[in-house]
């Protein structure tokens, strides 16, 4: 039988769809994602980041985009979320 490992990069990031309608967008830190206690079952991942930096410079380009394109911040309808 194969076993899954659970790898992670020290300082990545990944940037979610807001979990609440105060956010454009959620900056967690993959380690956390492998706490078993933590519910991050069916998480989309729309961006990945080497460090806080470069992940917060991700989503000022994701909403720049979104912007851009829509003329909103709306992020989810900017992804089809909504």
């Amino acid at each position: 039988a194969l076993k899954k490992k659970k790898n992670f990069v020290p300082s990545m990031y990944v940037i979610t769809p807001a979990s609440n309608g105060e956010n454009l967008l959620d900056v967690l830190d993959a380690f956390s994602l492998l706490n078993p206690v933590t519910e991050y079952k069916n998480l989309l991942v729309v961006g990945v980041a080497l460090g806080k930096d470069e992940a917060l410079e991700l989503v000022r380009l994701i909403v720049d985009e979104t912007y851009r394109e829509l003329g909103t911040v709306d992020i989810k309808k900017y992804l089809g979320l909504g």
